[in-house]
Protein backbone atom coordinates (compact mmCIF):
# COMPACT_ATOMS: atom_id res chain seq x y z
CA UNK A 1 0.00 0.00 0.00
CA UNK A 2 1.31 3.67 -0.92
CA UNK A 3 -0.33 6.52 -0.45
CA UNK A 4 0.53 9.97 -1.72
CA UNK A 5 -1.27 13.68 -1.75
CA UNK A 6 -3.84 13.99 -4.71
CA UNK A 7 -2.23 15.07 -8.35
CA UNK A 8 -4.06 17.30 -10.25
CA UNK A 9 -4.82 14.73 -12.90
CA UNK A 10 -6.60 12.75 -10.23
CA UNK A 11 -8.77 15.84 -8.98
CA UNK A 12 -9.53 16.28 -12.36
CA UNK A 13 -11.01 12.65 -12.79
CA UNK A 14 -12.18 12.81 -9.91
CA UNK A 15 -14.46 15.99 -10.86
CA UNK A 16 -15.48 14.11 -14.45
CA UNK A 17 -16.65 11.54 -12.29
CA UNK A 18 -19.02 12.74 -10.33
CA UNK A 19 -20.19 14.99 -13.42
CA UNK A 20 -21.05 17.75 -10.91
CA UNK A 21 -17.66 19.53 -10.56
CA UNK A 22 -19.71 23.08 -11.02
CA UNK A 23 -21.43 22.31 -7.37
CA UNK A 24 -21.15 24.80 -4.74
CA UNK A 25 -21.71 24.76 -1.07
CA UNK A 26 -23.48 27.32 0.57
CA UNK A 27 -21.45 29.39 2.99
CA UNK A 28 -21.06 28.89 6.58
CA UNK A 29 -19.48 30.82 9.67
CA UNK A 30 -16.85 27.74 10.40
CA UNK A 31 -15.53 24.58 8.99
CA UNK A 32 -18.06 21.38 9.69
CA UNK A 33 -17.58 17.55 10.79
CA UNK A 34 -16.56 15.93 7.51
CA UNK A 35 -20.04 14.18 6.77
CA UNK A 36 -22.06 16.14 8.65
CA UNK A 37 -23.59 18.07 5.97
CA UNK A 38 -26.10 16.26 3.35
CA UNK A 39 -26.09 18.54 0.71
CA UNK A 40 -21.76 18.56 0.79
CA UNK A 41 -21.71 14.94 -0.86
CA UNK A 42 -21.64 14.11 -4.52
CA UNK A 43 -21.53 10.01 -5.28
CA UNK A 44 -20.05 9.16 -2.10
CA UNK A 45 -17.13 12.22 -2.22
CA UNK A 46 -17.64 14.15 0.68
CA UNK A 47 -16.62 18.24 0.97
CA UNK A 48 -15.25 18.85 -2.28
CA UNK A 49 -16.95 22.07 -2.54
CA UNK A 50 -18.02 22.59 1.07
CA UNK A 51 -15.34 22.53 4.11
CA UNK A 52 -11.44 23.43 3.40
CA UNK A 53 -9.70 23.39 -0.03
CA UNK A 54 -7.27 20.59 -0.46
CA UNK A 55 -3.26 20.81 -1.58
CA UNK A 56 -2.67 18.59 -4.41
CA UNK A 57 1.17 17.81 -5.89
CA UNK A 58 0.33 20.08 -8.87
CA UNK A 59 2.84 22.49 -9.19
CA UNK A 60 2.05 26.10 -10.31
CA UNK A 61 3.54 28.87 -11.70
CA UNK A 62 6.35 29.43 -8.82
CA UNK A 63 8.61 26.53 -7.96
CA UNK A 64 7.73 26.66 -4.13
CA UNK A 65 3.60 27.29 -4.43
CA UNK A 66 1.59 24.16 -5.22
CA UNK A 67 -2.20 24.10 -6.29
CA UNK A 68 -5.08 24.33 -3.78
CA UNK A 69 -8.40 22.37 -5.11
CA UNK A 70 -12.04 22.54 -4.60
CA UNK A 71 -14.04 24.77 -2.31
CA UNK A 72 -14.06 26.07 1.60
CA UNK A 73 -16.50 26.93 4.36
CA UNK A 74 -16.54 30.49 3.69
CA UNK A 75 -16.54 30.92 0.18
CA UNK A 76 -18.96 29.31 -3.01
CA UNK A 77 -15.88 27.89 -4.97
CA UNK A 78 -16.87 25.00 -7.11
CA UNK A 79 -15.50 21.63 -6.82
CA UNK A 80 -12.72 21.89 -10.01
CA UNK A 81 -12.00 25.65 -8.34
CA UNK A 82 -8.00 26.03 -8.59
CA UNK A 83 -6.16 28.52 -6.29
CA UNK A 84 -2.26 28.14 -5.56
CA UNK A 85 -0.11 28.74 -1.98
CA UNK A 86 2.78 28.36 -0.21
CA UNK A 87 2.52 24.77 1.84
CA UNK A 88 5.21 26.30 4.24
CA UNK A 89 3.08 29.59 4.76
CA UNK A 90 -0.11 27.35 6.95
CA UNK A 91 -3.62 27.81 6.24
CA UNK A 92 -5.80 26.51 7.95
CA UNK A 93 -8.58 26.08 5.72
CA UNK A 94 -6.74 23.81 3.41
CA UNK A 95 -6.40 20.41 3.91
CA UNK A 96 -5.46 17.59 2.19
CA UNK A 97 -7.55 14.38 0.30
CA UNK A 98 -4.41 11.37 0.21
CA UNK A 99 -4.44 9.02 -2.32
CA UNK A 100 -4.45 5.40 -1.98
CA UNK A 101 -3.21 2.76 -3.91
CA UNK A 102 -3.49 -0.56 -3.15
CA UNK A 103 -1.48 -3.24 -4.84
Amino acid sequence: VTSTLTYGCQWDAMCRYIEDSQKTATTKSAVELTGSVATDVSKNIYDLAGNCQEWTIEKSTSRQWRTKRGGRYNNAFTINYRDYGNPKAGDRNVTFRPTLYIK
